[in-house]
């Protein structure tokens, strides 16, 4: 957990470093808010459709799940919201040239390896069984369709900004994961455009959080689950749990650990095309 606040400190710090970033937030801003709001639409109609087209049952949850639920709201919101105060630290550090003289470079690689590698302890010592999840036919396609739908969202976003396809790609295949798609971005050399992928994958996963107790309640499970993207597999499957019902569980984690295997693959991948 240290590892990820001090991952977070340095991506900020290193982000506030760039010359004229005062100028650049703003539309750092807007085209993560495009970007996110291209692969979480276009995702939920896909998985919409896919749904109504497969003969998908929709199960009504009952509006009682909404009821004196704040405060686990406030519980599930509490540690994005400690990551993002502690980003945006970084940040003035970094901006007011406070940060000390040190190799970030080399920093932010050794915390991203131990980031990366803590998530792969995390899914090895799970409860859940991996070969029952892997089985489930239907959930692999609809992971897939997932994955498929948030390159499509991405290249749709691309039209409405000045930022070329594949670094779109490149951002779209942060999943929600904004912990990892922001620094990997910063340590191969573009910090403006980790900001980009910080902010829109920090979007998605808080439009997730806050449609899953609402969209739930009509049958939608399956689609707002797929928003979620990688954060499925941590920081909102107790909310996919509690709002749309253990049987939901398995897809939540058989997406959100696919995706979160991929993102270090994907993301790479696009950005040097």
């Amino acid at each position: 957990m240290l590892s990820l606040y001090l991952l977070l400190l340095f991506m900020g710090a290193t982000v506030g470093e760039i010359p004229d970033i005062k100028g650049q937030l703003s539309v750092a801003g807007f085209n993560a808010l495009i970007i996110a709001s291209g692969t979480s639409v276009v995702t939920f109609i896909t998985l919409v459709a896919v749904g109504k087209l497969s003969g998908e049952k929709r199960l009504l949850r009952n509006a009682s799940h909404l009821q004196n639920s704040h405060s686990d709201l406030l519980s599930i919101f509490l540690p994005t919201l400690t990551q993002i105060i502690t980003a945006a630290a970084g940040f003035i550090l970094g901006f007011r040239g406070l940060m000390p003289d040190l190799d970030a470079d080399r920093i932010i690689s050794l915390l991203l390896y131990l980031l990366i590698f803590s998530v792969a302890v995390k899914l090895s010592y799970s409860n859940i069984s991996i070969k029952r999840v892997l089985l489930n036919k239907a959930n692999l396609r609809l992971t897939l369709v997932t994955i498929l739908s948030s390159f499509m969202g991405a290249a749709l976003a691309s039209l409405f900004i000045n930022v070329p396809l594949h670094e779109v790609l490149a951002i779209g295949s942060g999943f929600g994961w904004y912990t990892l798609s922001g620094t990997l971005f910063t340590k191969m050399g573009n910090p403006l455009l980790g900001t980009v992928a910080f902010l829109s994958d920090l979007f998605r996963g808080i439009s997730a959080l806050m449609l899953i107790p609402l969209i739930s309640r009509f049958g939608y499970s399956n689609a707002t689950i797929a928003i979620s993207g990688s954060t499925a597999l941590d920081v909102t499957l107790p909310v996919i749990e509690k709002y749309c019902g253990a049987d939901y569980v398995p897809f939540a984690v058989l997406m959100g650990g696919i995706t979160t295997l991929v993102v270090p693959f994907l993301i790479p991948f696009f950005y040097y095309l």
